[in-house]
């Protein structure tokens, strides 16, 4: 819904930048979470 995108999309951004910095989690995987999140919506 888009009351979920706006909710998550600055948590979206926010995860990029912070994995941005985290060479154990690549930007691949944050999408991943992120659509499995959601798609629950």
């Amino acid at each position: 819904s888009k009351i979920a995108a706006i909710i998550l999309i600055p948590f979206f951004l926010v995860s990029l930048w912070y994995f941005a910095h985290d060479d154990r989690i690549f930007p691949e995987d944050v999408k991943t979470i992120y659509s499995e999140v959601y798609s629950t919506y």
